[in-house]
């Protein structure tokens, strides 16, 4: 639990939840959800930044979901 602690709450978290989110829009095997989930739930003592972190999220998605779409519109019919 240490090191999970110092996992959420270093400052490299919100980038690792970034990439995770990001990545998981065209490589699904990735647990973004698990990432995002325990993010929010250690957002309740106040580290990380809750608001931080739903961004983040759901910016990543959103890049994710994109490089998904270019990827199957560049593959051809």
């Amino acid at each position: 639990m240490d090191l999970l602690h110092t996992a959420v709450t270093s400052p490299w978290f919100y980038l690792a939840l970034f990439a995770v989110a990001a990545i998981d829009g065209f490589f699904p095997v990735v647990p973004s959800e698990s990432m995002v989930i325990t993010g929010g739930v250690y957002a309740a003592s106040g580290r990380p930044n809750l608001a931080l972190v739903v961004v983040l999220a759901a910016l990543g998605a959103f890049i994710g979901d994109h490089v998904a779409y270019f990827i199957g519109r560049g593959s051809g019919g």
